[in-house]
């Protein structure tokens, strides 16, 4: 798998994944609205320079997550990617009680119309769930 690093900084790092041409995420940390937003406008700018409709959110190293930036996650930045014209959203987290319910309430709260999002344990299942689209295209009739 061919990736190239796009932005990083000790809270997030975005890669593209040349091959599968997904973008991928991967925060890290106490997140709060600045760095959120930070992440947000160069992961937005990514997708919209390379026309990804897929993409990976890592947040298993992510630690906490303010209250105001899920309120930004929820009623703006999930918003935002859907009109850049990302399709799919597989979240990967942490497998402990409290990320899980942080990520069920911010997704399911969020009002999108085209863009499917997802959440995984395991990065293969994320991955095989992304793909799964492409997987038509490359079927012989």
């Amino acid at each position: 798998m061919a990736t190239q690093t796009l932005f990083s900084t000790p809270y997030v790092e975005i890669e593209l994944d040349i091959d599968r041409h997904i973008i991928r995420t991967s925060w890290t940390g106490f997140l709060g609205m600045k760095q959120a937003m930070e992440g947000m406008e160069h992961l937005l700018n990514e997708i919209q320079v390379h026309n990804i409709q897929h993409h990976i959110s890592d947040q298993t190293g992510l630690k906490a997550l303010m209250e105001d930036t899920k309120l930004y996650l929820q009623n703006d930045a999930l918003k935002s990617m859907e009109e850049v014209g990302l399709k799919k959203l597989g979240i990967i987290l942490a497998e402990n009680i409290s990320a899980k319910t942080v990520a069920d309430i911010v997704y399911q709260k969020a009002d999108l119309d085209q863009l499917e999002i997802r959440a995984f344990l395991d990065e293969r299942d994320c991955l095989k769930w992304l793909v799964a689209s492409y997987e038509r295209y490359l079927t012989p009739f």
